[in-house]
């Protein structure tokens, strides 16, 4: 008797197990089989709003722009869709450029467009709030003189940490330029001396890097799959750690811009040498119930953001075509020392507005890289409507993502010129 007991338990035991496992495959089986069919409907519910325009180019090609020169070449006057974009991208001519950039932000949205782009739900680039542009606009705007000061100051010691050697050598460019621009928008934005800490820089440029990260990653899985896939990218973690980290940052400097904003408010305007300036301009275009650590803190990161991502790419390009073309660095040399004189360079002298805008051939150099390796070769835009019309004849649908194409280049030519930017 007591055998037979015994023999029992241990099919007790496996009766529970495989009833167990039994049910959980049940509850997996459900959740794929529900994913499954929303997958399907929303794969459907899309063919039958897709519009009849030609898809151009490989749809396995790593780069956009051959098929985008495809596709000029092909269809010069008419829309097409760029194969290999995600989400699929319908090119319009430069024809209709201008009555769709005149239509209101209810049918055409630029800031629509980032928000889907660079996945607001997790980077919280989402609308940019009024009281960012107004700042930039009244406040940035008027004391550029005194900021671009602090600039030079900025640059004289980050420079010091560039490498220095004799001959032609290789370094970590758009690392190198990354921490430059960065502490070039710190000085701006947070003032000295939080601008050259540590741990400032690696919270302003890992949120830049991982809001960038978080878009490449989830544009690679369906619509269907990203609410899912989203909360749990280490990229996703890290945005959120910076974030806390700006609002622990912000409390002490909001409350010190406080402070000071009533005892000095005629004067806060013009001065630019205190710590964290900005944000005491900010705070004046903030209504009181958002002068809390947390929202100062993600307006902080999202300019960052705005500051840091294009200029690094454009200074990395501009350097790197100096490089490659170095018959340029002695004409562009001489007409420093010509417009600023022989003191350019020794920390003797101070530029300003004027002083750039006598520096002809260094603009027309910046320009023609810009022209030649633009961060991006089309205009996006976002559709925000149901259904939208151009001229009766081009036609697109909600989320459908929105570009001119504009080539600035004959496709055979690689030649650059950048005296001659006509």
């Amino acid at each position: 008797m007591d055998g037979f007991i015994t023999s029992i338990e241990p099919l007790k035991l496996c009766g529970s197990l495989a009833l167990g496992i039994v049910m959980v495959l049940a509850v997996l089986w459900d959740a794929t089989g529900l994913l499954t069919l929303a997958w399907w409907i929303c794969k459907q519910l899309l063919s039958q709003r897709a519009l009849s325009y030609p898809v151009v180019g490989d749809h396995q090609a790593q780069s956009l722009e051959d098929n985008l020169i495809q596709g000029m070449q092909k269809y010069r006057d008419s829309p097409f869709v760029l194969a290999g974009s995600r989400p699929p991208l319908l090119i319009l001519p430069m024809s209709v450029f201008h009555e769709i950039h005149n239509m209101p932000n209810d049918y055409i949205s630029i800031i629509a467009e980032h928000e889907d782009k660079f996945q607001g739900k997790y980077t919280h680039i989402t609308t940019i709030k009024p009281e960012i542009p107004a700042t930039i606009r009244q406040d940035l705007t008027r004391n550029m003189p005194n900021v671009m000061l602090d600039f030079q100051d900025e640059l004289a010691y980050t420079s010091q940490q560039w490498p220095r050697t004799s001959n032609w050598s290789s370094v970590p460019l758009y690392e190198m330029t990354l921490r430059t621009v960065a502490l070039l928008s710190g000085r701006a934005f947070v003032g000295l001396p939080l601008c050259r800490d540590q741990g400032w820089l690696e919270a302003s440029i890992g949120y830049t890097v991982e809001c960038v990260s978080i878009r490449d990653q989830l544009h690679t899985w369906s619509l269907v799959l990203r609410p899912i896939i989203g909360p749990f990218l280490p990229s996703v973690r890290s945005v959120r750690r910076h974030l806390l980290f700006a609002a622990d940052i912000m409390a002490s400097l909001i409350s010190q811009a406080l402070h000071e904003g009533g005892k000095q408010r005629q004067t806060d305007a013009d001065q630019t040498k205190r710590r964290g300036t900005f944000i005491s301009w900010l705070l004046r275009h903030l209504p009181e119930e958002l002068r809390i650590p947390e929202q100062v803190g993600l307006d902080q990161m999202l300019v960052s953001f705005a500051a840091i991502h294009t200029t690094t790419m454009g200074l990395s390009k501009v350097v790197w075509e100096l490089a490659k073309r170095s018959e340029y660095v002695e004409p562009l040399r001489a007409e420093m020392h010509d417009m600023l004189g022989p003191e350019f360079g020794t920390g003797a002298i101070c530029i300003n507005k004027e002083a750039l805008s006598r520096l002809q051939k260094l603009d027309s150099f910046i320009r023609e890289v810009q022209r030649w390796c633009p961060s991006s070769f089309e205009c996006p835009s976002h559709s925000k409507q149901t259904r939208n019309e151009v001229n009766d004849t081009i036609k697109w649908y909600q989320a459908t993502e929105r570009d001119f194409y504009s080539i600035p280049r004959p496709c055979d030519s690689v030649l650059l010129c950048p005296f001659f930017s006509d």
